[in-house]
């Protein structure tokens, strides 16, 4: 995949973390409220002619079988973007990691790698807001010269 910038780059980076935090959400919501995992609630039947148990078939009429449905829908769009993005995750890396300060390199993971707002990569690297927007948007100037032509 080539982009144009490494601005656009790490956007789309930042964008994948978003989105698979979210189905991950669903996927944490689904199981606290329907499924109790461990606890001996959730249906399961003998399989004919085997030694092995499983889960009841799923339903409208078995609450806890279309929960598990939806955990499984879940878990196999997150295990699906996270094959999509691998390639974009370690292109990723490599530009942020080519960065020349430490501290630009983990504002850059922070934001970009792990979703966060500037006012939370602003309390982790005890700095201001604007200073490190300031040192993001410059930083990113940086790498967009050195890897011009190169994504």
């Amino acid at each position: 995949m080539e982009y144009k910038s490494v601005r656009d780059m790490l956007d789309d980076r930042r964008n994948a973390e978003i989105e698979m935090e979210a189905i991950q959400r669903q996927i944490d919501r689904i199981c606290v409220t329907n499924v109790r995992v461990g606890s001996g609630d959730i249906p399961r039947e003998k399989v004919r002619g085997k030694d092995e148990w499983v889960i009841r078939p799923r339903g409208t009429n078995n609450p806890q079988g279309a929960a598990l449905q939806h955990v499984d829908g879940y878990t196999e769009a997150l295990l699906k973007r996270m094959e999509e993005k691998h390639e974009l995750f370690l292109a990723a890396e490599r530009v942020i990691a080519s960065a020349r300060l430490s501290i630009d390199r983990t504002i850059l993971r922070y934001y970009y790698c792990q979703a966060m707002t500037d006012e939370a990569v602003a309390e982790v690297v005890h700095s201001s807001k604007q200073a490190v927007w300031k040192r993001r948007d410059e930083t990113i100037k940086e790498l967009e010269i050195q890897w011009a032509g190169k994504l």
